[in-house]
């Protein structure tokens, strides 16, 4: 559920980072439609194929279903691979985090929004 959420939860990111861009009205929403259909697309794809592979029972009692397909279909040690690239991915999840997240400060703080500096 994590790795889900994960995914989906950086579908807005283009947007803090529109002010480097050079025509952000067009590029924006292209974007942000694009990403959210291929993430869309990529994730019913995985879970049709898991559905495909691992039998029901055996699907209902899996911590990470993805890894025990891949074990299920190619062996040996596919499931730690899987389980790796899983881990992986989770690190550009934070980094996006790490880089739009002062972005908002720094653009509020420009802006006069933010704390006001105190004088002396």
């Amino acid at each position: 559920m994590q790795s889900i959420l994960g995914t989906y939860s950086g579908w807005h990111a283009p947007v803090y980072f529109s002010e480097e861009n050079t025509d952000p009205a067009k590029s924006i929403p292209r974007s942000l439609f694009t990403g959210v259909a291929l993430v869309t697309a990529i994730y019913v794809l995985i879970n049709l194929a898991i559905l495909h592979a691992l039998p029901m029972s055996k699907l209902a009692g899996s911590k990470l279903a993805a890894a025990d397909a891949a074990q299920l279909i190619f062996g040996g040690y596919s499931s730690q691979i899987v389980t790796s690239i899983m881990l992986v991915s989770l690190l550009g999840i934070i980094n996006a985090s790490f880089l739009f997240t002062p972005r908002v400060m720094f653009a509020l703080s420009r802006d006069g929004l933010f704390f006001v500096p105190v004088r002396w």
